[in-house]
């Protein structure tokens, strides 16, 4: 009974996955692979300044500096989906919306006849922000990130994905 239970389960998955088209998996399943998950903290400081071009960022089970000098190199990207409709307020400022992460709702939908991807809702933009590891910072498994553009104070807590492979020179 069991083995039928699980086989049931195993179908359901097969079927769900076989409607999402083969590109998007690959993208997906490359994405899961070839990426580590980290939590970007907050900007790096000294004692009277802060400075907003670096970046703390906390990597998963990385808890020591000998185990985050390991990714020092790597290139890395925060991907947040803003919407793109803001209101305006009654003394006619601009709300500002904080970014939502990544979910499965809001992933593009691919077009066969073009190849591309096209947002599921015209209101949503997905935004990418690359950036590079240059050090480790404390003895607690913490990098220094710097990446093209300062990170707003909005994205603290929200995630970062580190590539496996090494950044490009153009990337400082």
């Amino acid at each position: 009974k069991k083995n039928k239970k699980k086989n049931k389960k195993m179908s359901t998955v097969e079927s769900e996955f076989q409607s999402i088209p083969p590109s998007l998996t690959k993208i997906l399943l490359t994405l899961s692979q070839t990426t580590i998950s980290a939590k970007f903290i907050g900007h790096r400081r000294a004692q009277r300044r802060l400075h907003p071009r670096e970046a703390l960022v906390r990597i998963d089970n990385v808890d020591s500096k000998e185990a985050a000098e390991k990714y020092v190199g790597l290139e890395c990207f925060l991907g947040k989906v803003y919407d793109s409709k803001t209101k305006l307020t009654k003394q006619g400022k601009r709300e500002i919306k904080k970014p939502k992460e990544f979910t499965s709702e809001d992933l593009p939908i691919f077009k066969l006849q073009t190849g591309t991807f096209e947002p599921r809702n015209s209101s949503i933009k997905f935004k990418t922000v690359l950036g590079k590891i240059i050090k480790p910072h404390g003895n607690k498994g913490v990098v220094v990130v710097r990446f093209e553009r300062n990170l707003a104070p909005v994205e603290v807590n929200s995630k970062v994905h580190i590539k496996l492979s090494r950044a490009p020179e153009y990337i400082e």
